[in-house]
């Protein structure tokens, strides 16, 4: 996905930004098939591509200069190179070859990751994963997903979600009933 900034200014500042996005369709139709839905897409991870670099950065180019325009694009495609493609490359590979996702963790979204293993029969393993993604929450995140967790169970889950990890993982363990203890 290609990006810009609403600054631009003809032949001064044209910014372009990428992100790479990638999607499962098989994992999109299920998502859409559970009686509540958290989401109803089919995108597994996105990455922005300075990201992907080490040390990890915001990455932009401007297209502004007619002159500098060539050394810019082919810069431009060596990082798409590598490494965006061999970033989509190994994300396709381990999700076709590695049906545990474990090599995944670093790439793909944690509420994908969550519903691969309850897809696959193993909400059992999804326990470590929660227990990272509530260790990343500072105290008022985790306080807040104990809070939905228990709002969740009394009253159902909602129909409109809101935004955020903390949400996002109260319904998915409110949803699949995950196994995890909530103070």
């Amino acid at each position: 996905m290609f990006g810009s900034s609403n600054l631009n200014v003809p032949g001064e500042l044209v910014s372009l930004h990428i992100t790479l996005q990638a999607h499962d369709s098989e994992l999109g139709k299920w998502r859409r098939a559970q009686v509540t839905p958290r989401r109803h897409d089919d995108l597994v991870a996105t990455r922005h591509l300075g990201h992907l670099l080490t040390p990890p950065r915001w990455l932009e180019w401007n297209l502004a200069s007619t002159r500098d325009r060539l050394p810019t694009t082919k810069d431009i495609r060596d990082t798409l190179s590598d490494p965006g493609l061999t970033f989509l490359d190994s994300l396709t590979t381990d999700l076709v070859d590695d049906p545990d996702v474990s090599t995944l963790a670093a790439r793909v979204d944690s509420e994908s990751l969550i519903e691969y293993h309850v897809r696959a029969g193993r909400p059992d393993e999804t326990r470590p994963l929660i227990e990272a993604m509530l260790a990343r929450f500072h105290e008022r995140g985790r306080a807040h997903f104990a809070s939905q967790v228990h709002a969740f169970r009394a009253g159902g889950l909602p129909e409109h979600q809101v935004l955020g990890e903390p949400n996002g993982l109260a319904f998915l363990v409110v949803q699949f009933d995950l196994p995890i203890d909530v103070e």
